[in-house]
């Protein structure tokens, strides 16, 4: 509440021309995301070696959240876990019952919501997975793009609550191409080849 009745969001904000050797992801957005994390642009980045290339995370009492993100001519290699990675419902550590998918929870001024994010001319390789979000069913993650994407990892994608995520003109190769989604929709391949290793 104090975030949101300080309303000073995070906006405007140009990230270029970084390098990330370690670390939990080359960019975060998150967790604390009352006030909102809006406009921000990413370009000629390289991330070597981070736990996730891109993270997205909050939980559910965090309010605001992040909109109208783009990145574009990132280069991510070795990552951890995923290389765009997503989770809405954060760990019972923090906030107990509320980590748990179900039940939905009624909407209201501390509900976060992530979308409008694009990604266009991305490079992934060796990476454990390539999309891994996790979304809340009463506010999906929505509106997110991937564009130009040339990728090679272990693991395809993992979607849980996500409204509108396409992946247009992109070469994916993976060895394990499965794809698992739970309570998704509009979820669109477009001009995309999947290689299976």
């Amino acid at each position: 509440m104090d975030g949101l009745r300080a309303n000073a969001p995070t906006e405007r904000v140009v990230i270029r021309y970084c390098e990330s050797l370690r670390g939990v992801g080359g960019v975060v957005f998150g967790t604390e995301t009352a006030a909102g994390i809006n406009d921000v642009y990413i370009h000629d980045c390289f991330f070597n070696g981070t736990n996730q290339g891109f993270l997205f995370k909050t939980r559910r009492p965090r309010g605001g959240g992040a909109s109208r993100i783009t990145a574009e001519r990132i280069l991510i290699r070795n990552t951890r876990y995923s290389a765009f990675g997503c989770d809405m419902l954060g760990s019972h550590k923090w906030v107990g019952e509320l980590a748990d998918r179900y039940p939905a929870r009624e909407i209201n001024i501390l509900t976060p919501r992530f979308g409008d994010i694009s990604f266009k001319d991305i490079r992934v390789e060796n990476s454990a997975e390539f999309i891994s979000f996790r979304g809340l069913p009463e506010m999906p993650i929505t509106n997110i793009i991937f564009e130009g994407a040339t990728v090679d990892c272990n693991k395809f994608i993992s979607l849980t609550d996500v409204d509108g995520l396409s992946i247009k003109n992109s070469n994916i190769k993976v060895k394990d191409a499965e794809i698992t989604m739970d309570g998704c929709n509009n979820i669109v391949f477009d001009k995309t080849t999947i290689t299976k290793q």
